[in-house]
């Protein structure tokens, strides 16, 4: 059998009942975004300073904020608007973990979704 004729017949069958209803939404809450950046004064200056943004100090209060022991890593968070989602500040204190060489590699940037 051709091989277009095999493609077209795979292409043909019906999508199984267990596949995913994508017509649903794929988050239904965002708690965080993660972003990394060389210091807090750096991600501050954009987002308190520029976008209007405020620290969370309940969630990590200053000086030391939060930390992640598996990643080297210090935390912060910033309040964004009135609603439960923040955006997460990771500082990696080296360029070794998985969060430094992100760092290195990329620069400040996104890091994840959660």
């Amino acid at each position: 059998m051709p091989a277009s004729s095999a493609s077209t017949r795979r292409l043909a069958r019906p999508i199984p009942s267990s596949s995913p209803n994508w017509s649903q939404p794929i988050l239904t809450r965002l708690d965080h975004v993660g972003v990394i950046a060389h210091s807090l004064d750096e991600a501050s200056q954009v987002l308190v300073a520029r976008l209007g943004f405020e620290l969370d100090l309940v969630r990590a209060p200053l000086p030391d904020g939060g930390y992640f022991a598996p990643e080297r890593t210090q935390i912060f968070f910033i309040k964004i608007g009135a609603g439960e989602t923040r955006i997460e500040i990771l500082l990696p204190e080296d360029t070794k973990s998985g969060i430094g060489r992100c760092l290195r590699k990329r620069g400040a940037s996104m890091h994840h979704l959660c």
